[in-house]
């Protein structure tokens, strides 16, 4: 498993068929999958310490997908996902953070609108982004 890996988005079986993995919770998956041996196709997956799990037992195969990252932490070398991606988030939550410390509430109060919009703004390109490519459509169970 990734060492940034947060939660999975999309996972599925890289081969001919392609086979979509549906994320289940990892009792149900040993419940429903006790053999753990084999060499099927997986068709569930979840998540038991930093290894991923799989059901039925899966024969060799090729995962592909997407998942959540943790976003990075701030360092002083490198820039971050924040300031790469979020800079005006991130300047106007250090003036919320300076007005609060200093107990300056009106300053607070400016600054709030602003990072208040910075962050929607981050959430909604997050939703497009997640979304674009395509219309959506149900898969049958």
């Amino acid at each position: 498993m990734p060492s940034d890996f947060k939660k999975l988005k999309f996972a599925y079986v890289n081969e001919a068929p392609v086979t979509v993995l549906d994320w289940v919770p990892v009792d149900k998956l040993y419940r429903d999958y006790p053999t753990r041996s084999g060499a099927e196709t997986p068709c569930v997956i979840s998540r038991e310490g930093s290894n991923f799990v799989f059901g039925p037992y899966p024969k060799d195969f090729t995962l592909s997908g997407y998942y959540y990252a943790k976003k990075d932490p701030l360092e002083t070398t490198d820039n971050s996902w924040y300031v790469d991606n979020a800079p005006d988030a991130l300047i106007y939550g250090a003036l919320m953070e300076a007005a609060l410390f200093s107990k300056d509430l009106e300053a607070f109060n400016f600054w709030k609108p602003f990072f208040d919009e910075a962050v929607q703004t981050i959430k909604t390109e997050e939703n497009e982004a997640e979304v674009s490519g395509g219309p959506l459509a149900a898969r049958p169970q």
